[in-house]
């Protein structure tokens, strides 16, 4: 009833670089590097020529170039260029890849995917290996810095170019679940984690999922980044550093124009046809609105500043503050990103109240598979299934940094530290939350939100997958923010924040006497709102509980450590010739 495999790894890299001085004042350097992993990410349990098995390969290809370029222009004026360009491809094929569903009886529409369908029964073992993507990413950077001396000072400054591309390819199969809940009892209204079975559901045909045929997306990200910086030595005790940046980010974009933003507050249509106003609708980029999937901001501006005194010949006190603005949006199907019109899910309503059956799994999609219709649904896009919203105002995240420290010099080679750090994180990203949930007063209904009720969009959604294409559905539907909506999810918000606040001790000794050492100590405490958009990756975090009190998602970070004790160091043992035993 058990069994283990191997999921062997293979890795190849290297590297070629070539450096030339051209002259006294001029030299360059040409790199290129590859790296190429192939991983059985899931063994193929029930052999190799099963169709129906878990097995998978994931590939993982990295090419890089690097160029670089100095030139001394006099003994006080330096000029560096840097080039950089970067491919990574991921891909991940399922063992049951080139099989037809029709095969099974299910519909030939299916074949498309050209995967076994993807079936999960609950208290059993799966099948299918999941779904078939590549997302080739492409990056580009370009920069330039200048650095001349003059008298006390040192002045920088520079610019930086990166051009973010990032393409997806994702062929999805048939994804059909089954649960307890279908077969449990003997009350079907209540839960009861003693019954039922998902095998049992599976044989009766009862159970739900979806079918999607996704775009390929083409999205592109742009970032410019100018600074200057002042680098002042005021006197022989004391010394200054004050710098500025600008950064730039663009929104995100595709190359053919098919992301939408969500509008929450403004009126869908639906509305005449309904009889009653409900708020949000999509709205596609490009003429006359903007290409980005949302608002750019244009006032990123960062300061920098550090100070250094020396109070004594032993002594030095050591403070600074910089912001540091981060990435406002990341590309691609990972984080949410969707082409609505142009991916299409057509969901399988195996029920609509929970407990009666509505399509089985002999024909799961008995309207056929929903088309895309690119834009031609307008505001009315996805209306009575989930979505993914990106609203359009979007503040940039960034971070405050700032410290207040003092040296001192027991002996010439034996230093003690001691320093506060502090951090503050504004508009952070969040994980996705879900804005379409009851309010506190609608779950106050309790078991009437389950209530069938007259449904005021029946004949005006053609499939839903929330019954909202039916004449009745559940009241609870009816009490969300945005109820033409399955689901609404605000990807990446940002909204969330965080502190870090930390005391560092250390005590340095160098090398002497064979012997050299660091030890350090820190307490610090780490709170934020949010782990972020690839909190997944952390099975210690938990989903946002409540979209209307974020505020209750702080807590202390899932990696906060509270105290940490670090000791190094390297002792020349007392052996051999010139030292005291065995010379």
């Amino acid at each position: 009833f058990t069994a283990a495999l191997t999921t062997p790894a293979n890795t190849d890299r290297f590297s070629v670089r070539v450096d030339q001085n051209i002259s006294d004042k001029s030299r360059l350097f040409a790199r290129y590097s590859k790296e190429w992993i192939s991983v059985s990410t899931t063994g193929e349990i029930f052999g190799h020529n099963d169709v129906g098995g878990p097995g998978s390969t994931s590939t993982d290809g990295r090419y890089d170039i690097g160029f670089g370029y100095s030139h001394v222009f006099s003994p006080t004026t330096v000029m560096n260029y840097s080039f950089g360009a970067n491919y990574w491809n991921e891909t991940y094929l399922p063992q049951g890849y080139g099989f037809k569903p029709s095969s099974l009886g299910l519909p030939a529409a299916l074949d498309g995917s050209a995967m076994f369908p993807s079936i999960g029964i609950d208290g059993t073992y799966g099948l299918g290996g999941g779904n078939q993507n590549a997302t080739p990413r492409e990056v580009v950077t370009n920069s330039v810095d200048l650095t001349h001396m003059h008298g006390a000072h040192t002045l920088s400054m520079g610019f930086m170019n990166i051009l973010n591309y990032t393409y997806t390819q994702f062929n999805y199969p048939l994804s059909a679940s089954f649960g307890r809940g279908m077969s449990n009892g003997p009350d079907p209204l209540t839960s009861n984690n003693g019954t039922g079975y998902g095998f049992a559901s599976f044989l009766l045909g009862a159970g739900g999922g979806n079918y999607t045929q996704a775009a390929e997306a083409a999205y592109m990200k742009k970032y410019y980044g100018w600074y200057f910086q002042d680098d002042w030595k005021i006197s022989h005790k004391l010394s200054t550093s004050l710098g500025i940046h600008y950064d730039i980010q663009t929104p995100t974009t595709d190359r053919f124009d098919r992301l939408s933003t969500f509008i929450p507050n403004g009126l869908n249509p639906i509305s005449s046809t309904a009889g009653v106003n409900v708020n949000g609708y999509l709205q596609y980029v490009g003429s006359p609105q903007s290409r980005g999937i949302y608002q750019g901001q244009y006032s990123n501006i960062a300061p920098r500043l550090s100070l250094t005194y020396k109070l004594t010949d032993k002594l030095v006190v050591r403070s600074g503050f910089g912001m540091f603005y981060t990435s406002s949006f990341e590309n691609g199907d990972y984080q949410g990103l969707t082409l609505y019109g142009f991916t299409q899910t057509t969901p399988w309503v195996g029920t609509v109240d929970g407990i009666t059956p509505t399509n089985l799994l002999s024909n799961p999609l008995p309207g056929g598979l929903l088309q895309p219709v690119g834009k031609a649904d307008g505001k009315l896009t996805q209306v009575g299934q989930s979505v993914h919203a990106v609203y359009p105002q979007r503040k940039t995240p960034y971070v405050q940094n700032w410290t207040l420290g003092f040296q001192y010099a027991l002996t010439p080679n034996n230093h003690f530290d001691v320093t506060y750090v502090g951090n503050h994180g504004v508009h952070l990203t969040n994980d996705n939350i879900n804005v379409n949930q009851l309010s506190a007063a609608s779950m106050a209904l309790g078991s009437s939100l389950q209530d069938q009720v007259t449904n005021p969009f029946y004949g005006s959604i053609a499939s839903s997958g929330c019954g909202l294409d039916q004449p009745t559905v559940v009241q609870s539907q009816l009490l969300r923010p945005f109820p033409e909506f399955c689901g609404v999810s605000n990807i990446e918000d940002n909204s969330a924040n965080s502190s870090y606040n930390a005391l560092m001790v250390s005590y340095k000794h160098r090398w002497s006497q064979g012997l050299q050492m660091l030890i350090s100590f820190t307490a610090s405490k780490w709170i934020d709102q949010s782990a972020g958009p690839e909190e997944w990756v952390n099975p210690n975090v938990a989903a946002i509980q409540n979209a209307f009190n974020l505020a209750a998602e702080k807590s202390l970070d899932a990696n906060d450590t509270p105290k940490s004790l670090v000791v190094s160091y390297v002792y020349e043992l007392p052996f051999g010739r010139g030292k005291k035993f065995g010379n």
